[in-house]
């Protein structure tokens, strides 16, 4: 009788726990299908030699200045005065400038003058918006640098911007969440349904053998009255 109603306890747990888990999950793949897509839009920077002295030779007598100023131009436009000023001017959408890595993350090269430049948010407007502002900025310093020191505007650095994307949504972010949503409800309704079987077991040898510890002080009692 006892190992009956522990059995029957113990079944209505694990249909409870595994419930439990496919409510949230459903709730989980809502707030997925309800969210809003993510747009982004990026593109190549590439600083290039002054248009009056474009040759080879000059490029290798220059191609370490211009490297050093692709560094220095991507601190100052991620800067947080630099952020704070293209927010003001209406970027509102979260934006990068990289320098682009010609090996990996431990050993780092950053010795070719190129940069990636992206911005993304949940509004294409936003995106595309952040993005030209971004441009503007990058440009502008590049400029006021190169005047500040002198440098006339024939003999000056530019940047050029190479495979604009335009604001384009990721693709496949909400399949890739819903099968790992899916693979996790799985691991968990099945982890819950073992775990209240075990459970069921040893509590089922607990209470039988307090049941029958209980039936011998009984007899006892009884037989000696």
């Amino acid at each position: 009788m006892i190992r009956a109603v522990t059995s029957a306890r113990q079944q209505r747990l694990r249909i409870a726990s595994v419930t439990a888990i496919l409510i949230l999950a459903v709730s989980l793949a809502y707030g997925l299908h309800r969210a809003r897509p993510s747009y982004v839009e990026s593109a190549t920077v590439l600083f290039k030699m002054p248009a009056v002295d474009a040759s080879a030779r000059a490029y290798s007598r220059l191609g370490s200045a211009l490297t050093t100023t692709s560094q220095v131009i991507t601190q100052i436009v991620m800067s947080p005065q630099s952020q704070l000023l293209i927010r003001a001017a209406g970027g509102t959408a979260s934006y990068d400038l990289a320098l682009i890595n010609l090996y990996n993350q431990d050993y780092p090269d950053y010795s070719y003058p190129e940069a990636t430049l992206t911005a993304s948010s949940p509004a294409a407007g936003e995106t595309a918006r952040t993005f030209t502002m971004a441009t503007r900025m990058l440009t502008k310093i590049l400029a006021s640098r190169q005047a500040r020191a002198g440098v006339p505007p024939g003999s000056r650095i530019a940047a050029q911007l190479i495979g604009d994307s335009g604001p384009i949504a990721r693709a496949g972010s909400h399949k890739r969440a819903f099968a790992g949503l899916m693979l996790l409800t799985m691991v968990a309704s099945s982890w819950a349904w073992n775990y209240f079987g075990r459970w069921r077991v040893r509590s089922s040898h607990f209470l039988t053998g307090r049941g029958e510890q209980l039936a011998g002080k009984a007899h006892r009692l009884l037989g000696g009255g």
